[in-house]
């Protein structure tokens, strides 16, 4: 599936999420303050995961072989283009980095499938993902110098 076309699957799941947190707010205890404020957070966090998006979008590649993903299981066939964001840019603080898994079947089998793969930059931006690497609980960071080396428009690196 062609990336515009995930990209707009993803904005209408996230306004039919902004839908649906309108109409749980029971009506006696709805406040437009609270809406607002409720609103204003899903449209921060809606603006980081677009130049999230953008920049996953600098590390498309081809697979070249079946894979599987790591956090759903779902099996990814040959020929499908998916982001090589987590396996080229992100380690932890022990140090793990997917490349450094190079040398195991984990490494050769595994991938993040683009159903999960549209919040997976996301969560690793925001601090929220852990390590891949077995027994591992330390939170994922992104290497900045792999990101501004794969990504063409520097101004997409500014916000």
């Amino acid at each position: 599936m062609p990336p515009n076309a995930l990209l707009a699957r993803w904005l209408a799941f996230r306004l039919t999420f902004h839908f649906r947190l309108i109409r749980s707010l029971h009506p006696e205890t709805l406040s437009t303050k609270r809406v607002r404020v409720t609103l204003q957070q899903e449209h921060e966090k809606m603006d980081i995961w677009k130049v999230c998006w953008k920049i996953n979008l600098y590390f498309q590649t081809k697979l070249q072989s079946q894979h599987t993903c790591v956090a759903c299981g779902k099996v990814e066939v040959k020929g499908r283009y998916l982001s090589s964001f987590v396996h080229d840019a992100v380690f932890c603080e022990k140090r793990h980095r997917w490349k450094s898994f190079g040398r195991t079947v984990w490494h050769s089998q595994k991938c993040i499938c683009n159903t999960c793969d549209r919040e997976m930059l996301m969560h690793i931006t925001m601090r929220k993902q852990t390590c891949f690497a077995e027994g591992c609980e330390s939170i994922l960071n992104i290497d900045e110098r792999v990101v501004k080396e794969g990504v063409k428009d520097k101004r997409l690196l500014e916000r």
